[in-house]
């Protein structure tokens, strides 16, 4: 991305932040005093360029691939998307020159957006809260993760996995049980990786489906 806007704006300044950019001390405050003071045109960032931070000359934000943190595979991803951007969308006409915001999606017809591009807090609240009570996530049910993993070379791995699973249907009395299903980072330092996520009214009926899986584990192989 930085190269590609330094061959489109040959002309314009550029500065980056991001986890490479800022490793020493004090980086990450220098390179925002910088991008205040010293007539930088482009400030190139990461999530962290938008985190409260004020400048009164910005006129235009542009968020890439905006979308990508709507499909993270957690119910709360877009109350997180619309929050961040929200926020984003806030560097822009701080001062006196009006500002513009673009976002860039493949999904045009997100529900998600309409309420981006109007600002507007209670419209997303209420149809994200009406979602969650019609799909049973927090805050009218107790959620938990159980995650599993096993070394990748472990033979009797997907032995133990099916008596888990077997397991989990059989013993979730009042838990609604989704999974095993391989973990967003399926395979993790030789180990292969699986979670459920595990539904249920009170904290109670989890924690006993839990205290009946608990003995299976056999560290370092088997990982409940």
């Amino acid at each position: 991305l930085e190269e590609q806007i330094k061959t489109m704006f040959p002309d314009a300044t550029t500065i980056r932040m991001d986890i490479d950019t800022v490793t020493k001390k004090n980086s990450h405050e220098d390179i925002l005093n910088s991008f205040k003071k010293d007539g930088i045109d482009i400030l190139i960032g990461t999530q962290m360029v938008v985190k409260g931070h004020d400048f009164p000359g910005v006129t235009l934000v542009g968020a890439l691939a905006a979308d990508l943190s709507l499909y993270a595979g957690d119910y709360r991803a877009a109350e997180r998307t619309f929050q961040l951007l929200v926020q984003s969308s806030g560097r822009a006409g701080r001062g006196e020159k009006p500002g513009q915001v673009i976002i860039q999606t493949r999904d045009v017809n997100h529900y998600c957006w309409q309420y981006v591009k109007n600002g507007d807090y209670e419209g997303f609240y209420d149809y994200e809260i009406a979602l969650r009570k019609r799909r049973r996530y927090p805050p009218f049910i107790n959620l938990a993760l159980l995650r599993i993993s096993y070394p990748m070379d472990w033979a009797d791995g997907p032995t133990q996995l099916a008596r888990i699973t077997a397991l989990l249907r059989s013993e979730s009395k009042g838990v609604t049980v989704l999974g095993p299903a391989p973990a967003p980072l399926p395979l993790l330092r030789g180990r292969r990786r699986f979670q459920c996520l595990l539904k249920a009214g009170d904290w109670q009926s989890i924690r006993a489906l839990y205290a009946v899986l608990l003995p299976l584990a056999s560290p370092p192989n088997l990982r409940i």
